[in-house]
C-alpha cells in the first residue's frame, strides 16, 4: 500500500483523522442549546473582537451575506447576541454578544480543556511531548496547503487563534 508523505498509509491516516473527531463529536453537542459549528465559531469571534457588522461575520464564516442574516436572528431569538443601531444612520449595524453569549463561549470552551485533559491525562510526558511535537508538524504541513492560503501568513492566523481561544 502506498504511503502519504506523512509516512501513513491511506488506511492509517483516516484512521487518525476518524480517532480525532470521535474525541471532537463530544464536545460540539455537550450543551442543550446544540449551536452547530458555525454559530459557535460566529460567538468566539465577536469574543475576540467585541463587535462586527454582518458582511464582516458573514466573511469570516465563509457564509453569504444572506445566510449570515438567517444565522444572526436565531442567534438573537436564542439570546447570544444583539443588533446595536446606530444612531445616525439605521441601516448600520453592529452585532455583538450578550452576557448569556459570552458565559456560553466561556463554559463550551472549559468543557473542551476539561475534556481534552482527560482525554490525554494517562498520557506520559514523553508521549505528550511526542504528539505536541507532531501536531507543530502537522501544521507546517497544512500551512503550504490551502489551509495556509485560507488563514493568510502565519502571524495573522496566529494572532487571530489567539484572539479566539485564549481571551475572555
Amino acid at each position: 500500500m502506498e504511503k502519504s508523505s506523512l509516512g501513513l498509509t491511506v488506511s492509517e491516516f483516516l484512521f487518525m483523522v476518524e480517532m480525532a473527531m470521535s474525541y471532537l463529536r463530544p464536545m460540539q453537542t455537550t450543551h442543550s442549546k446544540n449551536l452547530n459549528k458555525t454559530q459557535l465559531s460566529i460567538l468566539r469571534e465577536l469574543r475576540a473582537n467585541n463587535k462586527m457588522n454582518l458582511s464582516q461575520l458573514a466573511t469570516v464564516a465563509s457564509v453569504t451575506n444572506q445566510a449570515m442574516t438567517t444565522i444572526s436572528n436565531q442567534l438573537v431569538k436564542q439570546g447570544f447576541i444583539e443588533r446595536i443601531y446606530n444612531e445616525n444612520n439605521r441601516r448600520q449595524i453592529e452585532i455583538q454578544l450578550t452576557k448569556t453569549g459570552l458565559d456560553y463561549v466561556n463554559e463550551t470552551e472549559d468543557e473542551v480543556v476539561s475534556v481534552v485533559s482527560q482525554i490525554f491525562s494517562g498520557l506520559s510526558e514523553a508521549d505528550l511531548n511526542a504528539l505536541h511535537k507532531s501536531s507543530r508538524e502537522i501544521y507546517a504541513i497544512l500551512e503550504k496547503t490551502t489551509f495556509g492560503e485560507k488563514y493568510g501568513n502565519k502571524k495573522e492566523f496566529e494572532e487571530a487563534r489567539r484572539k479566539r481561544y485564549i481571551n475572555t
